[in-house]
């Protein structure tokens, strides 16, 4: 990766939230086969690439927020459709979150 001299740039990696299990029949009507597992699988592979970035140019310009695991203990916390969290739910934790990593 080639940083411009002088630059200090910062960058964040915002996990994919967990999927909320889906109780109707969007995966076929969508496709949509995203699954916990699924997505699990492909943090961990972004959250590796990260903390090789973070020792290479330190933690403060590489920084993760893990937004899968934050979410997954909310997902009984789904309303409505039962495929979104409610702002209430999540979105007020992970903009906290944000902050705190970001400032």
């Amino acid at each position: 990766m080639r940083e411009a001299r002088g630059s200090r740039a910062r960058f964040l990696w915002m996990a994919t939230p967990a999927m909320v299990h889906v109780r109707d029949n969007m995966i076929s009507e969508c496709m949509d086969w995203r699954t916990n597992q699924r997505l699990a699988l492909y943090e961990e592979q972004a959250k590796t690439l990260v903390q090789r970035y973070q020792q290479e140019f330190g933690i403060e310009r590489f920084m993760y927020m893990d937004t899968y695991n934050l979410t997954l203990p909310m997902i009984e916390a789904a309303k409505g459709d039962c495929g979104h969290f409610l702002p209430a739910n999540i979105q007020l934790a992970a903009v906290q979150q944000f902050l705190n990593l970001a400032c």
